[in-house]
């Protein structure tokens, strides 16, 4: 029996211990997610495993398994305990009072004699203080031994019968037919059944042998245990993630039988087409790592791509992800590593089977190590690979980088992918088939292997079956139109659905396998009807129920009406909340044009659509129960213009830790931010405007190294009182120039943006005031004038920058300020606590001579807490608590004057601490 907690309860041994219960998971030992079970002294979160006849009348049993302890109770017992009728249960493992104790229940098996009780017991007690521990408990012939960390902690075991201390024990243990708890003791007792002895703390990596461990087993159970797939594929006749990591491929599988000719449980690839090559998304989880690894069973007709991550091109020397293959025969594995040196290019490391195999459509498990620059290769858990060479720039290294570099690009399955001389597809195509696909952020080891080689058949392909739960409502209308709902598990399109004199029953579209609708009219009499469900026509019954019919209708009320503000000439949805609404329901608002009402309403929610037009502000509004009747519920809403910005993308301001505005570079400054995405994402308009340009051939767009053309949009925004220019780089267009965008609106899709062989798609967004948007820089610039942070212009662009002043506005009056000197341009200010979360920082210098342009030289601000953002002209990186905040602020001051001084503008928020500790002055 192996339960290692992977997100399930599956079990890894292949004798199918069943888990019932509902689990609660939590981190495990090695801080994986859903990676134990979770136990908190609550019947509800009690776990039992079902008894396949393993353990029955045997020697010798061991148990294995981690856990934190927050307090006593029992981990793990298999059967029931009775104290007043001395049964006992066949194995318990507890602790109590801070011991750990082992017990157990054996007979010879003699008729006459009677069963003993064992117990050991720990010397000292453990702390419960949640701390990770292994635990190891042998049973063997009578005698029980207890391991803490691979320590042995007992010394002796005392044996009874009879509730006497017997000097002949039983040596065979009693394992009934009883399920194994987990997280409690069970007790059946005085016709009293339940759980005892609940456990506070967490479980992992559960095992039960039928033998004893030996001394080495103990120590490497105590520090090698599986470790979290962060994907896990079983093509299960699907091509979804097991994990939860939520790595689902996409594509149109060809599903055939498994290693176990089990149909539909294996997907299949083919040299002659592309079709059914299989991408899985990259949500970050395989980003940088210094160490990871992959297992999955292969057949193989052709040589070709089994997996590959990101793409390559010879002629540039772009290099995928990673990629395992089939070449001549040879399994070749392939690494793209980088130690993030900017001085030093990325390594190109290549691993090779020693012999090749035979392409005769044979099942074998392949597993591959990347770890710190060395690849290896286990064919049927054997090495097949002795070595890893390594380059850098085509050429033979000696000093390989170590950390693999790992895009966010998605995962290919049966071929490779290329991306070179803006030429993009499918590449070494394969022939054959994968299954149980598993990817895990860290190396295995050869027993881990061999465990995960072993993996039983968990190809889940059967007939679901189906169940009805509930029908709602139980009440109608005589002569109303009604929607019934069914809600169960794994219904189909056949589900039938009856109530007696409930006239045109029709079953309504948008089924899922948990809800099905119906609608039908009752009629001719008031009272219960009975109806029923069946999964088809003429079926069976299998779910009767009873619906009262009544001949007065609920009193129908409206509560309220949401959203109470519009932007004009923009198609806007409103809900009418109330009780006993009805398909009648009629909604009104002054100069809302193309009114309609939505599908979907229920009694308590209706919604309707239209689009403001001809005049801003307040608009009367009502609600009746049907067209031409009576007012039920008047409002009002405010109409106003398109002043407020809409947010480019879901995500954003989060930039993902992509580079912000005014980023210094060997390219100059940034001229805008960048905001981390994936290939495919809608963007949207920030308000309304005109296409100004729109084109997919803009250079560096693309990529930068090599440059390669991309996408841009330039839009001439015009929000309330402000017009500006806004760039929206790396995406496809679906707008073109001319045409009028309102905010909001989808104007294209985000493109894969390649620098040296890495996949960093993201939206550019640059913000411009000038009167005429420039020809060139629209990315990187030595000239910052009238370029704006994104960030800071968009939430104040309508009012400016609000908020309230400390004192008298300022940290250092012109009265208060040391003048400048201008030969070393340097200041010190003295150290100011302020009330803020977010905050301006305006700093002006003005010197007598032509105007400077100055800039806050990097590292010159020290925030002791964390804060949010920065004002105009000033870009900003995420950083911790009590680390230096590296920040360029960039304005042109005319000439007025000779004195400086820095004014500071709180807008809200918690304590932080400013200091400024020097500035420079930049000709």
């Amino acid at each position: 029996m192996y339960i290692p907690v992977n997100n399930s309860l599956e079990d890894y041994s292949g004798l199918e211990h069943i888990g019932i219960g509902i689990p609660i998971f939590s981190l495990g030992k090695n801080d994986e997610a859903k990676g134990a079970l979770n136990f908190n002294s609550n019947n509800s979160n009690i776990l039992s495993f079902s008894d396949k006849g393993d353990f029955i009348a045997t020697e010798q049993l061991s148990i294995s398994l981690w856990f934190k302890a927050l307090g006593d109770g029992t981990l793990v017992q298999q059967g029931s305990t009775c104290p007043t009728t001395g049964m006992n249960s066949s194995f318990r493992v507890s602790i109590e009072n801070g011991y750990i104790y082992a017990k157990g229940n054996f007979d010879d098996l003699t008729t006459g004699v009677d069963a003993s009780h064992h117990i050991s017991k720990s010397e000292n007690p453990i702390a419960l203080d949640g701390s990770w521990h292994h635990l190891a408990v042998n049973f063997d012939a009578g005698e029980i031994t207890i391991y803490l960390d691979s320590n042995q902690v007992s010394t002796s075991t005392s044996k009874y019968a009879n509730g006497q201390s017997s000097s002949s024990p039983s040596q065979i243990m009693i394992n009934s037919l009883a399920p194994v708890y987990l997280g409690a003791g069970h007790s059946y007792c005085n016709n009293s059944v339940g759980n005892i002895d609940l456990f506070n703390g967490a479980i992992d990596e559960l095992r039960v042998y039928k033998r004893v461990l030996s001394t080495s087993e103990l120590i490497e159970l105590a520090s090698n245990t599986m470790p979290n797939a962060i994907t896990i594929m079983k093509f299960s006749g699907n091509i979804l993630d097991s994990s939860l990591s939520g790595n689902d491929a996409s594509g149109t599988p060809v599903f055939l039988e498994n290693r176990f000719n089990n149909s539909m449980c294996s997907v299949s690839f083919s040299d002659n087409t592309i079709d059914n090559v299989l991408q899985i998304s990259d949500n970050t989880d395989y980003e940088r790592n210094n160490s990871f690894s992959m297992t999955f069973y292969f057949r193989a007709s052709s040589n070709g791509t089994l997996i590959q991550q990101g793409s390559t091109c010879p002629t540039t020397g772009m290099n995928s992800s990673f990629r395992v293959s089939i070449e001549n025969g040879y399994i070749y594995a392939k690494g793209n590593f980088d130690d993030q040196d900017p001085n030093i290019d990325a390594s190109h490391h290549i691993s090779k089977s020693e012999n090749p195999i035979v392409l005769d459509g044979s099942w074998h498990h392949l597993a591959v190590n990347f770890d710190a620059g060395e690849i290896t290769i286990y064919l049927d858990s054997n090495q097949v690979s002795t070595s890893t060479s390594k380059y850098t720039n085509g050429q033979s290294s000696s000093s390989p980088s170590q950390i693999m570099i790992n895009s966010l690009a998605p995962i290919y399955l049966g071929a490779g992918h290329s991306y070179c001389n803006n030429s993009v597809g499918n590449v070494n195509l394969f022939s054959g088939a994968i299954d149980d696909l598993y990817i895990y952020t860290s190396t295995l080891t050869i027993s881990q292997i061999e465990l995960n080689s072993n993996l039983p058949n968990r190809c889940e392909i059967e007939n679901p079956t189906t169940r009805f739960t509930s029908i709602t409502p139980l009440n109608a209308i005589l002569n109303q139109l009604t929607t019934f709902t069914v809600f169960g598990e794994n219904m189909t399109d056949t589900t039938a659905f009856w109530i007696g004199d409930c006239e045109g029953m029709v079953a309504l579209s948008g089924g899922t396998a948990t809800e099905r609708r119906f609608q039908c009219t009752p009629q001719h009499t008031t009272g219960i009807k009975d109806g029923t469900v069946k999964n088809e026509s003429g079926g069976s019954i299998q779910f009767p129920f009873s619906v009262a019919i009544d001949s007065q209708p609920s009193t129908v009320s409206f509560t309220s009406v949401t959203p109470l503000n519009a932007i004009l000439n923009q198609l806007t949805t409103f809900t009418v909340f109330g009780e006993n609404m009805t398909d009648t329901t009629a909604f009104w608002i002054g100069d809302c044009e193309g009114m309609v009402a939505l599908s979907g309403g229920t009694a308590t929610e209706r919604r309707f659509q239209c689009t403001p037009q001809h005049t801003t502000g307040i608009k009367d509004g009502i609600v009746k129960n049907e067209s031409g009747g009576s007012i039920q519920f008047p409002f009002s809403i405010s109409i106003a213009t398109n002043q407020s910005y809409s947010k480019p993308l879901s995500t954003y301001p989060d930039r993902g830790g992509f580079i912000g505005f005014g980023h210094i570079t060997n390219r100059s400054y940034h001229v805008g931010s960048d905001y981390r995405s994936t290939v495919g994402t809608e963007v949207y308009a920030i308000c309304a405007g005109t296409v100004f340009k729109a084109n997919t051939d803009f250079s560096g767009f693309g990529g930068y190294n090599p440059t390669l053309s991309g996408g841009a949009i330039i839009i001439n925004h015009s929000c309330g009182n402000r017009n500006f220019y806004a760039i929206y780089g790396h995406l496809n267009p679906s707008v073109n120039i001319g045409d009028t965008i309102q905010g909001g609106q989808m104007i294209g899709t985000i493109t894969d943006y390649i620098d040296a062989g890495r996949h960093w798609p993201h939206l550019h967004l640059g913000i411009y005031t000038g009167n005429t948007f420039p020809s060139s820089g629209w990315g990187y610039s030595d000239n910052v004038s009238n370029w704006h942070d994104p960030e800071i212009f968009l939430p104040f662009m309508d009012s400016g920058m609000p908020g309230v002043s400390i004192g008298d506005n300022s940290i250092g009056k012109e009265n208060q300020c040391a003048v400048v000197d201008l030969e070393t341009f340097e200041i010190q200010l003295p150290c100011v606590q302020i009330h803020t979360s977010t905050y301006a920082l305006n700093l002006k210098f003005i010197p007598n001579d032509p105007p400077y342009t100055f800039g806050i030289n990097t590292s010159s601000l020290e925030l002791l807490s964390e804060t949010q953002s920065f004002p105009e002209y000033c870009s900003y990186f995420p950083f911790n608590q009590r680390e230096q905040l590296h920040i360029n602020c960039l304005k042109t001051i005319p000439n007025n004057g000779q004195v400086f001084w820095a004014d500071l503008d709180v807008i809200h928020g918690d304590d932080i601490q400013l200091k400024l500790l020097d500035l420079g002055i930049k000709y």
